[in-house]
């Protein structure tokens, strides 16, 4: 299985299952995968999420904070380019955009906690709905 199938596997399952998922180990792939997703090279996504890109190098899987954060800038992607009426390049341009819904924030930036996450999630969701923020 490719890796966008993987992870998008990973984001359809239940709760539950993405938890054991997670503790099994998210494949390292993801890290870059995702990381060109957003429009940034790996060290950088790495040092945005607050995780140390010398010890991924040496992985074969993440290990759960790891993978639950390369996990969240997945479902954020995947969330913001459907608010951007499927187009992936627009919503990368989104997350790597200052918002002043966010504070001034860039939506990237926010996602290495998951109560960025969720305020992320909230404009997004806002928006799909036609709020003005």
């Amino acid at each position: 299985m490719n890796i966008a199938a993987t992870l998008a596997a990973f984001t359809s399952d239940t709760p539950l299952a993405q938890v054991e998922r997670i503790r099994r180990g998210v494949p390292i792939r993801a890290w870059a995968f995702v990381a060109s997703l957003v429009g940034m090279g790996k060290h950088e996504l790495a040092q945005t999420l607050k995780l140390n890109p010398r010890t991924l190098q040496r992985r074969t899987t993440l290990h759960n904070e790891e993978g639950e954060k390369i996990l969240r800038v997945f479902r954020v992607h995947m969330e913001a380019t459907e608010m951007c009426r499927g187009e992936p390049s627009e919503a990368q341009q989104w997350m790597n955009t200052p918002a002043s819904a966010l504070g001034g924030n860039r939506p990237i930036d926010l996602l290495d906690t998951d109560v960025g996450a969720q305020q992320v999630l909230n404009v997004i969701r806002a928006v799909n709905w036609g709020v003005y923020l």
